[in-house]
């Protein structure tokens, strides 16, 4: 699927994750993992990317959240305290 930059749920969910930037910040980019689960009891894992957010720097981000950052350092979506 060709990402564009027009494409309506994209845009929300840049919109939804801007509303947890840091006051004075910009969101640039972003990634994001989800788990599905079907009415036959399927799992379904998808994933999704900002399309002004390339392929690597969406696995570079993937990666620094699971491999250099200890659990203290992620924190949680409401606080952005500690966004880098």
């Amino acid at each position: 699927m060709p990402y564009d930059e027009s494409d309506p749920q994209r845009e929300a969910v840049h919109e939804a994750i801007q509303k947890f930037s840091p006051p004075g910040s910009i969101l640039t980019g972003w990634v994001f993992v989800a788990e599905w689960i079907d009415d036959e009891g399927n799992r379904i894992i998808g994933n999704c990317r900002a399309a002004a957010t390339t392929p690597w720097t969406a696995k570079g981000m993937l990666h620094t959240v699971l491999f250099e950052n200890s659990a203290a350092e992620l924190g949680d979506l409401n606080d952005v305290s500690n966004a880098s």
